[in-house]
């Protein structure tokens, strides 16, 4: 056995354990994971970010006289959607479109906008508007919301309960974003 090389071969194993036993030599990590997305909206709060207790909600009673829910940026002429959304700018009114379909005479529909998570937690689980509106047959319904002159909407998570003569039948969350993506 060659002593020279059995002593350097030695030295260097006995370096090498004290400089990791005294973290003076970095231990190879594992890889940092890219970055996953998130279900919000750019500029909206993220789940780690929100001080709001959820907001309680009764349990569903669907009617079968909504044949759909959506939201978007408009109503045309019939209140059929205009740009289908989940995501509003601050400065933007609300569309909260229901199709009705066979809803019988007096069918009373009503719609109750709310803040669930907005402006760093000052506006949390709070009562923004309500409009109700009654009708029959098989047509849509525009249910829209306009932020007070001068104040937009602040950042955040939002939704809209639709009651269906007095029952909650539908839910849509959607969210108020700086910039909208692009899908």
């Amino acid at each position: 056995m060659n002593l020279p090389k059995f002593t350097i071969a030695s030295s260097c194993c006995a370096a090498l354990i004290l400089l990791v036993a005294c973290d003076a030599l970095p231990m190879l990590a594992p890889p940092t994971p890219f970055p996953t997305s998130t279900p919000f909206a750019l500029g909206a709060p993220t789940p780690a970010a929100s001080k709001c207790a959820p907001h309680t909600v009764q349990p569903l009673k669907p009617s079968n006289l909504i044949a759909e829910m959506i939201m978007a940026e408009g109503a045309g002429a019939n209140g059929e959607p205009i740009n289908r959304t989940g995501e509003f700018l601050g400065r933007e009114t609300i569309h909260a479109i229901v199709g009705i379909k066979n809803a019988p005479a007096n069918t009373r529909l009503r719609a109750i906008f709310y803040a669930l998570d907005a402006g760093d937690a000052t506006q949390c689980n709070v009562k923004l508007g309500e409009t109700e509106q009654t009708a029959s047959g098989t047509r849509y319904l525009d249910f829209a919301l306009a932020p007070a002159s001068g104040k937009p909407w602040l950042l955040g998570k939002y939704r809209v309960e639709i009651f269906v003569n007095g029952n909650l039948d539908h839910i849509a969350n959607f969210v108020v974003v700086t910039q909208k993506q692009v899908h």
